[in-house]
């Protein structure tokens, strides 16, 4: 008994990294985007608003580059957008 409890600060420690480190790489897996007029992604949607960010699509790699320095928000009921799955995302 004595044992395990030394051990549990080592495990607490561990679930709270993991319940860190788990939202950034669900981030970094997300594939699927909503993308505007071929040079803007919603990254955040309510059904209010929507965020934005302006951003590339290479179609020959069927990548992503999504730009993060300047945001948009923008009214979400007026939004027309494809949902569309890439094979590799970069953020700049």
């Amino acid at each position: 008994m004595l044992d395990s409890l030394k051990l549990a600060p080592f495990y607490i420690l561990i679930c709270l990294i993991l319940i860190t480190i788990n939202p950034l790489l669900n981030f970094a897996e997300k594939k699927t985007y909503r993308i505007i007029e071929n040079n803007k992604v919603i990254v955040y949607s309510t059904k209010e608003y929507s965020i934005i960010l302006n951003c590339d699509i290479d179609a020959e790699k069927n990548k992503l580059v999504i730009y993060t320095g300047e945001q948009t928000i923008i009214d979400a009921k007026k939004v027309l957008s494809i949902n569309k799955k890439f094979d590799e995302v970069e953020m700049k």
